[in-house]
């Protein structure tokens, strides 16, 4: 699975269970690579980074809220947190925010969907 995934493109793997110093490794090695690319692309900006649990219960959704946390401070850069579980995220509970929207109700809109809104025209 490791190759599988550095061959798809992926920079880092992290196994668990999680090891702080290797999490703080790789979260260092990230920005310094981050900041290189930016450096030699200046017209592209910005990294996905991917999270991912097989089951519920795993603690996936609390280490993609911690590392998206950490990388705003380390950075200073703004980050973007999307959560695709459509059915049972919990993003925004964790951050204790309220969505007055959410993707499942963007994907089922009709028609165009503002971007500032998030409503469907």
């Amino acid at each position: 699975m490791m190759r599988a995934t550095l061959e798809s493109g992926a920079s880092d793997f992290l196994s668990l269970p999680l090891n702080v110093q290797e999490l703080h490794k790789a979260l260092i090695k990230s920005t310094q690579t981050s900041a290189a690319v930016r450096t030699a692309a200046s017209g592209m900006l910005g990294e996905i980074i991917s999270v991912y649990g097989v089951r519920g219960g795993l603690g996936t959704t609390t280490v993609a809220v911690n590392l998206a946390v950490r990388i705003a401070a380390l950075t200073g850069l703004q980050v973007g947190l999307v959560d695709l579980d459509l059915q049972r995220g919990d993003v925004a509970t964790f951050l204790n925010l309220t969505p007055s929207q959410s993707l499942a109700a963007i994907a089922a809109a009709s028609g165009e969907v503002d971007e500032f809104s998030c409503t469907a025209h």
